[in-house]
């Protein structure tokens, strides 16, 4: 399952429209639904809220999608989560 389907799954768990979650997250709408197809991928601080949104771990967004990433990319992008989620205040 890629990163877009879980997001577009998790907007529907949650009952929420496109609209809402901008709203939550300080994005356009247009945004949310370049994520859910793939399109393009949120910043790593849209992503600590999308977890905090959906309370969820950040783990769960990347893991199972590593296979659209070699295992390289996955682990550059998990070390960059990680830095990233350290130097936030949210």
């Amino acid at each position: 399952m890629t990163l877009g389907n879980k997001l577009l799954a998790l907007r529907k768990k949650s009952g929420m429209s496109q609209a809402e979650i901008s709203d939550e997250l300080g994005v356009f709408r247009q945004a949310i639904s370049k994520w859910e197809t793939d399109q393009t991928t949120p910043e790593l601080a849209k992503i600590k809220l999308l977890c905090k949104l959906y309370n969820i771990s950040y783990d769960y967004l990347i893991s199972e999608s590593h296979n659209v990433f070699s295992e390289n990319t996955y682990y550059k992008i998990y070390e960059a989560i990680e830095t990233a989620f350290s130097k936030l205040e949210l």
